[in-house]
């Protein structure tokens, strides 16, 4: 409060001392004497209504500013969304375009086939130096039984080695303890395919004699009723002649890729079953 009375005080000496400052240094008349004093208050005033203006536009356009940031902050955000969004949508597609292709294949192949087939989907894996198999989404339950064939669309998988009620195990043809007959396509030679230890395949008990070479195509023999004929098997990438042994050595390049399989087919019966019935 004392602090209040002082400035009041002072400003009030201010006043009184100003107008008889004027009162007895003006000369002219009193219209002339406000005129004077509105023009010099103007003078004090008008910097300080400038300046207040200025900060008044400066505060007005800051906040428009900010808003505007926030406004584009905010968009960006939104934008980077939709983007991630869209990318995830695009993988998306390209596996159902690329998984729609597969079940083409397979189909066309069920279709082709003189067999009965039963798609399955690959529910696991296990590759290493003494197993090479698959785990198969059906089971007793679906009528699977051990020692079927199975197949896909780019040519021969393996046999059921193991069956469980709802699930199957898939022994490959590159495993080391499978044995699949065979047949060249350009000579017609009869051949055994087997596996490796580390996952090719070799023509096993190759005769001397045998028209085989390098490129030549082999496919299954449709012998032993296992495996239906006609399914691709692998091509001959080398053979190895000694003559110190009777029997010739062949390596062979799996026509599947066994390590993208996700489909395959069961074959549940195939008509040769038919041909020997009949002629039975």
């Amino acid at each position: 409060m004392n602090r209040q009375k002082t400035w009041l005080l002072l400003l009030l000496v201010v006043l009184v001392s100003s107008n008889l400052y004027f009162h007895f240094s003006f000369e002219g008349s009193v219209e002339e004497r406000g005129r004077w004093i509105d023009r010099s208050i103007a003078r004090v005033l008008t910097p300080i209504q400038t300046l207040f203006n200025f900060m008044g536009e400066w505060s007005t356009m800051s906040a428009s500013k900010i808003s505007r940031m926030m406004e584009a902050e905010q968009e960006n955000v939104r934008l980077k969304e939709e983007l991630t969004t869209l990318q995830l949508n695009l993988q998306n597609y390209k596996e159902l375009e690329s998984e729609n292709s597969r079940l083409r294949n397979l189909l066309s192949l069920k279709a082709a086939s003189k067999a009965e087939l039963r798609a399955a989907k690959v529910v696991g894996r296990d590759v290493n130096i003494f197993f090479r198999t698959l785990e198969i989404d059906l089971g007793e339950e679906d009528g699977i039984e051990r020692g079927m064939a199975v197949v896909c669309a780019q040519g021969a998988v393996g046999r059921i080695l193991r069956v469980s009620a709802s699930t199957s195990t898939v022994l490959l043809i590159s495993d080391l303890n499978s044995r699949i007959d065979g047949v060249v396509q350009r000579s017609r030679s009869q051949v055994i395919v087997g596996g490796s230890p580390q996952g090719d395949l070799k023509l096993q008990l190759l005769a001397r004699r045998s028209d085989v070479q390098s490129g030549d195509s082999i496919v299954t023999a449709g012998t032993g009723g296992l495996f239906p004929p006609g399914y691709a098997i692998g091509v001959i990438v080398g053979v190895a002649e000694d003559p110190n042994f009777v029997l010739d050595d062949a390596s062979l390049e799996p026509t599947v890729d066994f390590g993208t399989l996700e489909e395959v087919f069961i074959v549940t019966k195939y008509s040769q079953d038919k041909k020997n019935a009949s002629t039975n």
